[in-house]
């Protein structure tokens, strides 16, 4: 992907252009409702190629205030029984002064970039929050990484609120804040959503990599991703699109790989999707396939745009 920039001009004749596909995150408009998620590209090397495949959006880092060398190697597994990405990576980052001079220095298209950032206290998290929002479309703050220790501390209610309201009163750009996919009890989820909402944020990812033990990593403990998270996903979507207003972005990502996937996740409430194993899996075209396959199924029956699509509880069509 870091070698495609020759070609991008062309394959940019590739991407699926079309009124039906018109997706927001708050007021953002996008092309399409599929995204990179963060994670993939974690130091800016490959997300502006990332569009020129047909992804709508893409979200870059996660970005540390220093630079990083994350948990120490083996730390990525690949599970091809079934499809699923057991990582626990923990955060390994070039650092925000590097990552600054990269957005500022290379030509980017900053309505279709957001920047997921992260840390340990405060200070930190707002450093790259303050420094990054002008260069990006929008902040992802992620604070649910299960192999990053010392996060669980925005977990606590109090501590988001403080944390969050410090951002909202300084945003110039949408906040979005990526949560864990479970706590102690379920409702704690939900209630972390509340939170996120009466905090003036713009929306929620759902979710984050599953906390799993594996032996074959080196720390003995990762998150999982791929196809085996998906139904979680869509149920939890579901249900906090239940609680939230339709204003209020949630963006699915857990699994997500096959055009049905996407079309469940937003009928079922969804403004978009991220995906990470799914292109890890299927590849670099994966959204181009999965937009091109949204159009024709949208025509044929008959459905405007994915604004209809959205919250309609429609059924994915049976012959696809």
């Amino acid at each position: 992907m870091k070698l495609t920039s020759p070609f991008n001009h062309f394959l940019k004749f590739l991407q699926i252009k079309d009124e039906s596909l018109l997706s927001y995150i708050g007021k953002i408009e996008f092309p399409n409702p599929i995204g990179l998620a963060a994670g993939l590209d974690k130091n800016y090397k490959t997300s502006i190629n990332y569009l020129n495949f047909g992804f709508g959006f893409a979200v870059t880092g996660t970005i540390l205030t220093n630079q990083n060398f994350g948990n120490p190697k083996p730390r990525l597994l690949r599970y091809l029984n079934n499809k699923s990405i057991v990582n626990s990576l923990g955060f390994p980052s070039e650092g925000l002064n590097t990552i600054k001079n990269k957005f500022s220095n290379l030509e980017i298209e900053k309505n279709r970039i957001f920047a997921s950032i992260s840390g340990l206290n405060i200070d930190d998290i707002y450093r790259c929050f303050n420094e990054l929002s002008p260069l990006v479309v929008g902040i992802e703050l992620n604070i649910s990484s299960p192999n990053t220790q010392g996060l669980k501390n925005f977990h606590n209610l109090k501590n988001l609120q403080k944390l969050l309201k410090i951002f909202n009163n300084k945003k110039t750009k949408p906040l979005i804040v990526k949560l864990p996919p479970s706590l102690e009890q379920e409702n704690d989820l939900i209630e972390m959503v509340k939170c996120v909402q009466d905090s003036g944020s713009e929306g929620v990812v759902i979710s984050n990599s599953h906390p799993i033990k594996d032996s074959k990593l080196n720390i003995g403990f990762g998150g999982l991703s791929g196809k085996p998270v998906y139904e979680h996903t869509l149920k939890m979507v579901s249900k906090i699109r239940k609680i939230v207003d339709n204003n209020f972005t949630i963006i699915g990502s857990g699994g997500v790989s096959t055009t049905s996937d996407v079309w469940k996740l937003i009928a079922s409430g969804a403004n978009a999707v991220q995906i990470y194993s799914g292109v890890v899996y299927e590849g670099p075209f994966i959204a181009y396939k999965i937009n091109k396959e949204l159009k024709n199924i949208f025509l044929s029956n008959k459905i405007s745009s994915v604004k209809e699509l959205f919250c309609s509880e429609s059924p994915f069509p049976s012959k696809y």
